[in-house]
């Protein structure tokens, strides 16, 4: 079986299956000419349009990835632009933007830097040669309250996290929805702060297929979920 260094997928919830809703997922691990992008998107259940949210925020990372990538100070106002964008989309659709709600986790990797961001509870992990970073864009979070930061609110965007470094450095990054949360070591999201999730290694070494992984997914009872990765090439054995 061949290792896998670029991937995504979605696994479509029963429930959406069941009410005959669309999967707010969005899942993107590309190659663009000399960078790598990766984005994923979880539209929030409760938004009668989340998936379109998620398309357009995944779209637009993508899109401005090598602005992203290139701006380091005002990095933050295209995220603004973003959401005056997600604005005039909506108006243009005839709905409201509360509709559109959605995470987004992103990391752009180009010959020789990288950046990777996140808001919202989609979880986003960097191994690097400093350790594993968990780029956590919900730290406001309150679980009592659930609340969960959209990248479309604006007065979200101080909550959004970013991590920088050298493309050399990293080994591997891991985005998650959070339908994946319960498929981890020990059941928990505390672990994923000392390392990658086992399937996630077996996946890359070429120990199992996606579908299989999926499928573990499935069979766990987490089957709304969706992830993307990629692992250096020349650091395979992470």
């Amino acid at each position: 079986m061949t290792p896998i260094q670029l991937g995504s997928t979605f696994q479509v919830g029963r429930q959406h299956i069941q009410h005959m809703t669309p999967c707010q997922d969005v899942a993107i691990a590309v190659k663009d000419q000399s960078l790598i992008v990766l984005a994923l998107s979880d539209g929030m259940g409760s938004c009668r349009h989340a998936e379109l949210g998620a398309r357009f925020v995944t779209d637009f990372v993508r899109k401005n990835a090598r602005e992203i990538l290139s701006t380091s100070k005002n990095r933050m106002k295209i995220f603004q632009r973003m959401q005056q964008e997600a604005g005039e989309y909506a108006e243009q659709l005839g709905v409201e933007l509360d509709e559109l709600h959605c995470t987004l986790s992103f990391a752009i990797i180009g010959p020789t830097k990288m950046v990777a961001g996140s808001i919202g509870d989609s979880p986003l992990y960097v191994k690097s040669a400093q350790g594993l970073i968990h780029v956590d864009g919900d730290v406001g979070n309150d679980p009592g309250k659930n609340i969960t930061y959209s990248a479309l609110e604006p007065s979200s965007l101080r909550n959004m996290k970013f991590f920088t470094g050298f493309s050399n450095d990293i080994h591997g990054i891991l985005m998650m929805s959070d339908g994946c949360l319960g498929f981890q070591k020990e059941d928990s999201l505390n672990a994923m702060t000392e390392d990658f999730p086992a399937w996630f290694y077996d996946v890359v070494q070429g120990k199992t297929t996606i579908k299989d992984a999926v499928q573990k997914l499935v069979d766990n009872g987490y089957d709304d979920c969706s992830f993307s990765y990629y692992v250096n090439p020349s650091i395979m054995k992470i």
